[in-house]
Parts: structure tokens; sequence; C-alpha cells
């Protein structure tokens, strides 16, 4: 499993929390995989050194500090937070908590954000959200790593490559049917994979495609924060 970087996690009684998933398969994905459960209470700090996207898996009140900015949220099951690498993440609750974290290389987000045509893209740090489609890649990657990759380690690359692709802009790869596949399309309602564009621009005689969480860097101010 990569390198997260610096990150301090405590439940109420101050013991660390339970680690239901951790790690990726073989292969060069630059993606890992973490699943955590915190009894009474989460106590979270953390500045990673890779880009970390946090989904809610319970629905509580939590506290959230990043970037100068706090907020408080009691947002529905699925809901995420983006914290790019570097910046400082803090957050709390008073309640049984458990979270997902997807965390992803930077230099594979900038490799992907390249294939995809968008090389300045930037991921946008964000305190609330929702993606389904990156929600149900995540619950896939967390199912495949607590089971021992029953698909394979092929198809579990494949979905790490279509999350990533996600952020930055690029059109999804498409998974290997397999049971987890099939099981994140259950879950959500929908395929589970593909995402739909918040926008459309074009660039001379060249269409862009604009997602909810990248953005060239010279617009990286004017998209909306669904937080706001």
């Amino acid at each position: 499993m990569m390198d997260i970087g610096a990150l301090r996690m405590a439940q109420q009684d101050g013991g660390a929390p339970t680690t239901l998933a951790a790690g990726s398969a073989p292969g060069e994905s630059g993606v890992s995989v973490l699943n955590f459960r915190f009894d009474g209470g989460m106590h979270l700090l953390a500045t990673p050194r890779c880009h970390c996207i946090c989904f809610e898996m319970s629905q509580v009140r939590v506290e959230k500090r990043m970037a100068g900015r706090i907020a408080h949220y009691e947002r529905p099951v699925g809901s995420l937070t983006i914290n790019p690498a570097g910046y400082d993440f803090a957050a709390d609750a008073d309640e049984d908590v458990e979270i997902l974290v997807v965390a992803v290389d930077p230099g594979r987000m900038a490799l992907a954000a390249a294939e995809g045509a968008l090389p300045e893209a930037q991921l946008i740090e964000r305190l609330g959200g929702e993606d389904p489609a990156l929600f149900a890649l995540a619950r896939t990657l967390a199912f495949e790593n607590v089971h021992n990759y029953p698909s394979g380690a092929l198809s579990w690359n494949e979905a790490a490559s279509s999350f990533v692709d996600g952020l930055v802009g690029a059109t999804p790869r498409r998974c290997r049917p397999g049971r987890a596949a099939r099981s994140a399309k259950t879950s959500s309602g929908g395929s589970g994979i593909t995402s739909p564009l918040i926008s459309m621009s074009r660039s001379g005689s060249r269409r862009s495609r604009i997602w909810p969480h990248a953005a060239h860097s010279i617009s990286r101010g004017c998209l909306p924060d669904p937080s706001a």
C-alpha cells in the first residue's frame, strides 16, 4: 500500500479505529483503499501525501476543517470529502462513524490527466458533495480488498483506473463484470461506473469535458462548491 502520509485517528475511548479494509491489488494502479469504523466518536487529523477521497458510510453529524474552512455536516451515506495532497484536514464526530477512503497517488492522477488531454487539471478541495458513480467504484474496491480480490487483480486495477479517470475528467473505463461490480450496480441502482458531466465547453474545434472534481488551474476558483 502507498504511503498515505501523516494520519492520526482515534475513536471515543482513545483507541485506534477498527480497520475493515486496507491496501490494493498487485499492480501499479497508484490507488489504495482504506475503510475504518470508529466506535462512539471520531477524531481525525491528516496531512496526506496523496489525494484522499473520503466517503461517509454512516449518516452522522461531522465537523470538518480544511484549508482554513470549518463546516458542520450531516449528509447521507455516500457523501464525499475531497482532500488534495498536502492539505491539512481534521474531522470530529460524537457518534459511531464509518468512513471509506480512496487514496490516489498524485503522479497517477497527473498521468491520467495528461492521457485525458487535461494536463493542467487540478483536484479541487471539497468539504461536502455527492458522486454516486465514484461511490460505487469505491465500494467495489473495498469489497474486492476485503474478499482478497475475487474478480482478480486486473479487474481491481481497471476499477481503480476508472476512479482516477472520474476525478480528472477522462472518459471512465468500464470494469470487467464481476461479483464486486455487480454488487456495486445493485447497491447504487445504476451502472456504478459512468458519472454525468456537469458542463460542456468548446476550445476552438475541440470539445472538452469538465467534471465536478477537477478543473484547469486557470478556472479552479470558478467552479461552484457544493458545500456552499
